[in-house]
């Protein structure tokens, strides 16, 4: 996951580019808990 920062300019709105980005990974131990969370579908 890429959590990105961008500059905006106030007056005309525009988004002169990035500023920075931090990436967010996943271990293995908590991937594997993910998958075996429930999902909308085995709730039902």
């Amino acid at each position: 996951m890429v959590h990105p920062v961008l500059t905006v300019e106030t007056e005309s709105g525009a988004c002169p580019g990035l500023v920075g980005a931090r990436v967010y990974t996943l271990h293995e131990t908590v991937a594997k808990h993910r998958r075996a969370l429930p999902t909308p579908d085995t709730l039902a």
